[in-house]
């Protein structure tokens, strides 16, 4: 995910998150917390290395069919990005 932008924050829990954005700045998909801010860095490098790879995502569309969703996965099966619909 080349063309878009990794906004990092710190949430009100005290766990450091990141938003990918796309270029119209709509996020396209959020992280899980991650307890230091490296953490989360490693998480954005993470999703830097899985994102070219087709079979490291899941799809589905929502039970109305209005809106499709993905999970991005690290190859340990673990959930590294979630998308809005």
């Amino acid at each position: 995910m080349s063309n878009g932008k990794y906004e990092l924050f710190l949430g009100a829990n005290k766990q450091y998150y990141f938003n990918l954005k796309a270029p119209n700045g709509e996020i396209i998909g959020a992280s899980e917390g991650y307890a230091t801010k490296q953490g989360a860095n490693t998480g954005i490098a993470s999703v830097r290395l899985n994102s070219p790879y087709a079979d490291r995502y899941t799809y589905w569309q929502s039970t109305q069919n209005l809106h499709w969703y993905f999970h991005l996965k690290a190859t340990n099966g673990e959930i590294i990005l979630r998308s809005e619909g």
